[in-house]
C-alpha cells in the first residue's frame, strides 16, 4: 500500500491516533493545519462525505489529513488497476484491495468504535459535551470521518472496476457486514455523478466510445457493467455443451465482449454453422451488442479462433445457415445475455 493508506492506518492505530494526544491544547494543531494543504483530485470522484462540519483546529487539521489521503489513494490505485492488461492481475489487484485491506481496515473501525465508545451520538446536534468529555466528543468526529473515508476509498474504487466483480457493496452493507452497527436512516456518503457523467468524464477501462470512428477492439455486450453473471452463466453454457475449448478461462470470455483489445480470443469448438448463428444472435436478431455502426462481423474475427488457433473467415462464416440440430441449445444460451 502507499503513503497515504499508512496515514490512515497510523490514524486508526498508530502514531497518528487522535487519542493520543488527548491533553494537548487545541493550539498547537493551528501550525499543523496550516502547514497540510489541501489536495484536489485528479480523477473526479464518484461520492462525498455529508459530515459535519469540524468544529476545531484538531478536527480539521485531521479531516483535511484524511481528506487528502483518500484523494491520493483513489488516483493512486485506480491509475495502476487501469493500467493492467491481464485481467488476472487486475483481479488479484482488487482482491488484495477491497477484499483484504479495506474490508479489514473497517472492521477494525468497527472494533474500534465499540472498544473507545465513539458512538455518533457524542457529535450530534444535541450532545453538549461537560469540559473533560471535550476531548472524547473530538476523537469521536476524527474515527467516525475515517470510518466514511475507508467506506468512500472502497466504493469509489470497486465502481470503477465493477464489471471484475461478482458482489458489489452498497453503502449499507459496510453497517451490517463490516462494522456491525445499526444502519443509519441517512448515510453520510451520497453518489455526486450519475454513471452517464462518470463515464463521459472517465477513461478508466472499459471504455465508453464516442467517436463513430474508432473500431471497437473486441465484441462490446451492452450491458458489459452489470451483465457480469450474464456473461458467466452464457459463458458455463457454451463450455458444457462443447461449443467453446473447456480450457478457456471466465476471464478470457468476459474480456472478449468488454469492446477493449484483446490479446487471448475464444477457442471455439463447434462447427462453423454454429458459430455463424451464435454470432447472428448476438448482432442481428436481438442487438446485444454495441456500436453496430460497425461491422460487427470483421470485430468478430480476432474474437474466435478454431482449435488450432486459426481465425475464421467471418466473411463466409456470415453466409451459412442455422445449425438445425443445435439451434436450440445456442438460443438458450443467448437467451441468457437479455
Amino acid at each position: 500500500m502507499s503513503n497515504a493508506s499508512d496515514v490512515l492506518y497510523e490514524i486508526l492505530q498508530l502514531q497518528l491516533s487522535p487519542w493520543l494526544d488527548d491533553t494537548g491544547s487545541d493550539e498547537k494543531y493551528t501550525a499543523k493545519l496550516a502547514g497540510v494543504k489541501e489536495k484536489q483530485p485528479a480523477i473526479p470522484l464518484k461520492y462525498k462525505i455529508d459530515f459535519p462540519r469540524p468544529f476545531n483546529n484538531k478536527t480539521k487539521y485531521y479531516v483535511r489529513l484524511i481528506n487528502n489521503a483518500v484523494v491520493d489513494l483513489i488516483s493512486e490505485n485506480i491509475t495502476q488497476i487501469a493500467a493492467e492488461t491481464d485481467e488476472s492481475i487486475i483481479l488479484f489487484l482488487l482482491d488484495e484491495l477491497l477484499d483484504k485491506n479495506l474490508k479489514n481496515r473497517l472492521r477494525r473501525v468497527g472494533e474500534l468504535i465499540k472498544e473507545m465508545d465513539y458512538a455518533p451520538v457524542y457529535i450530534s446536534n444535541n450532545f453538549v459535551p461537560t469540559p473533560e468529555n471535550s476531548e472524547h466528543k473530538t476523537n469521536t468526529y476524527i474515527i467516525q470521518f475515517l470510518k466514511l473515508a475507508y467506506m468512500q476509498i472502497y466504493l469509489e474504487i470497486q465502481d470503477e472496476f465493477k464489471q471484475y466483480r461478482g458482489d458489489i457493496l452498497i453503502a449499507e452493507d459496510f453497517y451490517s457486514q463490516l462494522l456491525n452497527e445499526p444502519v443509519p436512516n441517512i448515510i453520510p456518503l451520497t453518489p455526486v455523478l450519475t454513471v452517464d457523467a462518470v463515464e463521459t468524464e472517465r477513461t478508466v477501462v472499459p471504455p465508453k466510445k464516442t467517436n463513430s470512428d474508432v473500431v471497437p477492439g473486441s465484441l462490446s455486450y451492452i450491458d458489459y457493467d452489470e451483465g457480469r453473471e450474464k456473461l458467466n452463466d452464457a459463458f458455463d453454457k457454451l463450455r458444457s455443451k462443447g461449443f467453446i475449448h473447456k480450457d478457456v478461462p471466465v476471464t478470457v470470455f468476459r474480456k472478449v465482449f468488454s469492446g477493449r483489445e484483446i490479446t487471448k480470443p475464444i477457442v471455439w469448438m463447434g462447427n462453423r454453422s454454429e458459430l455463424y448463428y451464435f454470432i447472428y444472435l448476438l448482432i442481428t436478431k436481438h442487438k446485444l451488442l454495441a456500436n453496430l455502426e460497425h461491422n460487427q462481423w470483421s470485430i468478430a474475427q480476432k474474437c474466435f479462433v478454431n482449435e488450432c488457433g486459426d481465425p475464421f473467415d467471418m466473411q463466409k462464416v456470415r453466409k451459412l445457415k442455422r445449425p438445425e440440430l443445435s439451434y436450440k441449445e445456442l438460443d438458450i444460451v443467448v437467451k441468457d445475455l437479455i
